[in-house]
């Protein structure tokens, strides 16, 4: 058995073990049966269609977030510079002192907090226009940048738009990104359980879930996990432990109670019966570290299969993202 295969039967007796299975279990059912409720989705689409976000910002959730009332997190470039939330049809800016000395500091613009404020208001136009022509210094997180980057070209729908790998779209959650948490720690390579006594979920979370559409013309899940630098300090082999054991907790995911719900919640039409397959991919820049094994991972207790593959970006100088290639590249339809 190779170490690939070791860390996904290891995640597995962590979610299998009898405590542990009730406490995700019972969490992620939750979890589903709001977020998968047509009265929350249209509770929140119809929030998020009453304000334009224009470039450079983005609207981002998270699940537990999106049970509540209507919030957004409105990020730069990965970075959170404030946050909307909709009281009674009014749409609300509000930046925080503190946020506000960040933003300062990242983007080289006025210390300006807002103190819910409505989106068409002089104060909320004048936040807008700080983020203009950008002079960006170091962030807080490279990564979160380039997850952006990399969620905003996942997005482009086709390929008059320049989008430089098609057949990939980001799983949103009602029209926000997120990252999608799981309870299980990985960021070190010795997976362990991680949940609140409340039944919150404290794992690592997946960097980027897309729905990926192969050469076979079937639609697949992917699980991306995200690295802005490719090294030897953290080569692609090690990078892909992360990633699969956050896909092992997918594979059980996806055979739980719950499953037909998390289903929808990811974009899909229904619930899957049949075998499946689930993409693992690391996406990194191009780089000489050394890869782990690309052979498949047979789950038998779950009729489920983890595909390995690999995606490299590359960067032009403005920093946009303007080629992909990996395995995953060679698996999708052209």
């Amino acid at each position: 058995m190779d170490y690939n295969h070791s860390i996904v039967r290891t995640v597995c007796a962590i979610l299998q073990d009898d405590g542990n299975r009730t406490k995700w279990e019972d969490s992620y059912a939750r979890y589903a049966a709001i977020l998968s409720s047509p009265k929350q989705k249209t509770r929140y689409l119809d929030a998020r269609s009453k304000f334009r976000l224009p470039k450079p910002f983005s609207a981002y959730t998270t699940i537990t977030a999106a049970m509540r009332s209507p919030e957004f997190d409105i990020r730069v470039f990965g970075q959170s510079v404030g946050t909307i939330k909709v009281c009674r049809g009014e749409v609300l800016l509000n930046v925080e002192p503190k946020k506000a000395k960040k933003n300062s500091e990242y983007f080289h613009i006025d210390y300006y907090p807002v103190h819910r404020k409505k989106w068409d208001s002089k104060e909320a136009c004048q936040f807008r226009k700080l983020f203009k022509d950008l002079k960006i210094g170091k962030l807080k997180s490279e990564e979160h940048k380039v997850e952006n980057f990399s969620l905003d070209e996942f997005s482009k729908r086709l390929r008059k738009e320049n989008k430089a790998l098609c057949n990939i779209q980001p799983v949103r959650l009602f029209n926000c990104y997120y990252q999608f948490t799981t309870p299980i720690k990985a960021s070190t390579h010795n997976p362990s359980f991680s949940m609140r006594e409340d039944g919150a979920a404290t794992g690592g979370g997946i960097d980027i879930l897309v729905r990926t559409r192969h050469a076979d013309n079937r639609i697949r899940l992917a699980i991306i996990e995200l690295k802005d630098e490719n090294n030897p300090r953290e080569p692609q082999k090690d990078v892909l432990i992360q990633a699969l054991s956050y896909a092992t907790f997918v594979a059980h995911l996806l055979r739980s109670r719950s499953s037909d719900m998390w289903w929808k919640v990811f974009g899909f039409s229904g619930i899957s019966h049949e075998p499946l397959v689930l993409d693992v991919v690391t996406l990194m820049p191009k780089g000489d570290s050394e890869e782990g094994v690309q052979a498949p991972i047979f789950i038998e207790e779950l009729n489920v299969t983890l595909q390995p593959s690999t995606l490299y970006y590359s960067l032009n100088e403005n920093g946009d993202i303007v080629s992909f290639e990996g395995t995953l590249v060679d698996y999708l339809a052209k």
